[in-house]
């Protein structure tokens, strides 16, 4: 798997929820306080994020967190707009070839070179003091941190000198060689923090991140925060020590939303300039094109959310894969993503959106094909009775139950079309709105359908989504994300093939064999692959939009406004 962060839950809305504009004009009334100053100048930005942004740590964060953080943070390496990584604190992307990666027993050493010029906003060098303490404090089990992914199978750091440390590795896998979620943390601010605690489980209530956030020896990108008011808003300014390409924008000030429904309704009262960094449905997109033409154009890049539904395995009828295809060509997943979410919407037929450097093309589509759902349907098992349901020998009724997030509105529109769907081919399937199903639902395996959205970050190896030792259980304290209960030794032999392959063009082919072997097991029903609808100025320069989890906060640098 990646040493970056994993596939991350769109928890709040998915679509709508995700929406982050950008405002120019005063805000209407609910909004929270925050710096006055509008209209302000050209150089001068004024986000509106829906969401009351409290913590700003850069090793434990929400999405919108996440946002905020991009304009004062750096990864060590991160996936970029077209998808592939790229150095962000780095000077090169280790390999085989240019020696940066060694072969070590059953481990390697990665090895990197920090950008010369690479500063705190204090004045103080980045350096290989940093790595070492951020992994020192990752790697404590009791620290708070989500570590068990990022840095189980680091070892230890090796500083060569200032600028130059080895990373060890206790095994070879490939995505240890690019770190995309290593974020560095100050050791000359927080390691004397963390060291004077008695009981380093209280790092997060001390760090420096909660206790005095404008600190400028906490940010190293091209922005330092200078103002922050918790659940209101952040104010960032230029980093005098940002070792790049000085950013247009003198100021951006970020404004906190209770919802994104009150951020939305900002746009069309006239507040904002421009929508960033959001994915909007395609209603509010077709609203903004109708009526604020002269001022926005409505963009389209592809994105890395996907739509599925779960299966629990140890739900005795669905452990029948028949059965699990039957339910899949019963829907007719096109025509539902061209109502539900435009004509852009494409029907997904693997668990890696078709942009991702590991997505498999030879991969087949299962078609909409009601004569086929019957026969598996027979084949698994079950008949028509006199009104046309599906039972089974005992003559009970095939009646699956579909869980869906309660909050979130665009899930329900799927949910009821899926049902609706299963309903209509005979199938006696059931809505089951469901208000803790992505923190409590999915986790104890209570449900036996379940409709969620993934956003991966490129070539991310889904150990944690389907192999079989990361089953979320009472002895393992619930944790894994393999909500199916997937237990597959074919995938797991194609997971570990996959980890273990440095060459990327070798790792294609492994990248095909498990997707296939998961098409075939079809642990999960894939629905759709959706595409992020941006609502832009004219006026922007810059701005590219990533589809993926890495936002364009993290580019930010490059935004400026046309002449």
């Amino acid at each position: 798997m990646t040493f970056g962060a994993a596939w991350r839950y769109l928890q709040r809305g998915v679509v709508a929820g995700a929406l982050m504009l950008l405002v120019v004009r005063p805000l209407v009334d609910g909004a929270r306080a925050a710096p006055s100053g509008l209209p302000h100048p050209d150089d001068e930005l004024v986000i509106g994020v829906p969401e009351a942004v409290t913590a700003l740590h850069p090793m434990v964060h929400t999405l919108y967190e996440d946002f905020v953080l991009g304009f004062g943070h750096r990864r060590l390496a991160m996936p970029d707009q077209s998808w592939h990584l790229a150095c962000g604190l780095c000077t090169a992307l280790p390999s085989l070839e240019n020696g940066r990666i060694k072969l070590v027993g059953q481990g390697m050493e990665v090895s990197y070179t920090l950008q010369p010029e690479a500063r705190w906003a204090d004045g103080a060098p980045v350096t290989s003091q940093d790595a070492a303490f951020t992994v020192e404090v990752a790697r404590l089990p009791d620290s708070g941190l989500p570590n068990a992914v990022l840095f189980r199978h680091l070892q230890s750091v090796r500083i060569i000198d200032a600028k130059n440390f080895a990373l060890v590795f206790d095994h070879v896998e490939f995505g240890l060689g690019a770190p995309d979620a290593m974020e560095f943390l100050p050791e000359h601010i927080e390691g004397p923090v963390f060291r004077a605690l008695a009981d380093k489980r209280d790092y997060l209530k001390h760090s420096a991140y909660r206790t005095e956030p404008t600190a400028a020896g906490l940010w190293m990108g091209p922005y330092r925060l200078a103002e922050f008011g918790a659940g209101k808003y952040a104010v960032f300014e230029r980093n005098p020590h940002w070792f790049g390409e000085p950013p247009y924008f003198r100021r951006i000030t970020l404004r906190f939303y209770p919802s994104s429904a009150e951020a939305e309704a900002g746009l069309f009262a006239g507040e904002a300039d421009f929508l960033e960094e959001g994915t909007l449905p395609p209603d509010i997109a077709s609203d903004v094109k109708a009526r604020l033409k002269d001022r926005f154009a409505v963009e389209m890049a592809p994105g890395a959310t996907e739509y599925f539904v779960t299966v629990n395995l140890d739900q005795h009828a669905l452990s029948d894969v028949r059965l699990r295809r039957a339910l899949l060509l019963a829907l007719d997943r096109k025509a539902i993503a061209k109502e539900l979410l435009g004509d852009e919407a494409a029907v997904a037929n693997s668990f890696l959106p078709p942009q991702d450097p590991g997505y498999s093309a030879t991969l087949p589509t299962v078609p909409y094909d009601p004569a086929a759902a019957a026969q598996a349907l027979r084949e698994a098992g079950y008949r028509q009775n006199e009104a046309g349901r599906w039972v089974g020998a005992d003559g009970v009724a095939l009646a699956p139950r579909l869980a869906f997030n309660l909050r979130n509105s665009l899930a329900r529109s799927i949910a009821e079309r899926l049902v609706a769907s299963w309903q209509h081919q005979g199938i006696d399937a059931a809505l089951v709105p469901d208000p803790v199903l992505l923190n409590q639902t999915l986790a104890h395996r209570r449900f036996e359908l379940a409709l969620f959205a993934l956003t991966p970050t490129p070539e991310y190896v889904p150990l944690t989504l389907m192999g079989s030792a990361a089953i979320p259980r009472a002895e393992n304290n619930y944790s894994g994300q393999n909500y199916a209960g997937l237990e597959d030794a074919g995938i797991d032999a194609a997971l570990a093939a996959l980890i273990g392959e440095l060459d990327p063009q070798k790792r294609r082919a492994r990248w095909a064999t498990l997707q296939a072997k998961w098409t075939e097991a079809l642990p999960a029903l894939p629905l759709f692959d959706l595409p992020q609808l941006y609502v832009v100025p004219t006026w922007l320069r810059g701005f590219e939009p990533t589809g993926h989890a890495i936002q364009s906060s993290n580019f930010c640098e490059n935004w400026s406004r046309r002449p």
